[in-house]
């Protein structure tokens, strides 16, 4: 639940940050701003959502650092420490929280990065024919990538949950990998 209750937030701060990353877009020297508005939605509308995602999966790991917990984790009544009860380091938080989260970083954050490459190539192609040999492997790497790689990341995640249950702890492997359990929280400092 404290991993759903994250996802919401950050897809909500996403939903928040398009119309940034948008503006940002508009306001760049290239053509005029409303053309540079409305043709920004299609190249950086899904990639902005995600960059926001993103980012505020590794703010979660900074607050995860300085707090004990994610907001999910917070609500749950739970904080991730070390087995000893303090708390676990920056670089091992944030660790944790990408590896945790592959739905974030192993399908998302490349499937935006083909995206906006896609989308940027076929733009310049058209103008130089020197791009065209590079347009068709990143197009069909894209396409494959939006539903192979979406597989392979609920593979990972259902492993990790049922880890998660086979563990006597509960720990998944992001927890394993840094050292860190999830207990109820008790105001431990």
């Amino acid at each position: 639940m404290a991993g759903i209750v994250d996802w919401i937030v950050a897809f909500g701060v996403g939903i928040l940050g398009i119309p940034f990353v948008q503006l940002v877009w508009a306001l760049s020297d290239r053509g005029s701003f409303l053309g540079n508005l409305f043709g920004g939605v299609t190249v950086w509308s899904i990639p902005g959502l995600l960059l926001a995602a993103m980012v505020t999966h590794v703010a979660f790991g900074l607050l995860m650092w300085s707090k004990g917990s994610t907001p999910g984790h917070g609500l749950m009544g739970l904080r991730v420490l070390k087995p000893n009860e303090t708390r676990i380091s920056c670089r091992r938080s944030l660790a944790r929280q990408i590896v945790g989260s592959p739905l974030t970083f192993a399908y998302l954050l490349p499937l935006s990065v083909l995206m906006v490459a896609w989308i940027v190539i076929a733009q310049r192609a058209t103008a130089a024919d020197s791009l065209l040999w590079i347009w068709e492997p990143v197009k069909s790497v894209t396409q494959h990538w939006w539903a192979w790689g979406f597989v392979v990341c609920l593979v990972l995640i259902v492993v990790n949950h049922v880890l998660m249950i086979w563990d006597a702890k509960g720990r998944g492997w992001h927890d394993r990998l840094v050292g860190a359990v999830v207990a109820r929280d008790r105001g431990v400092d």
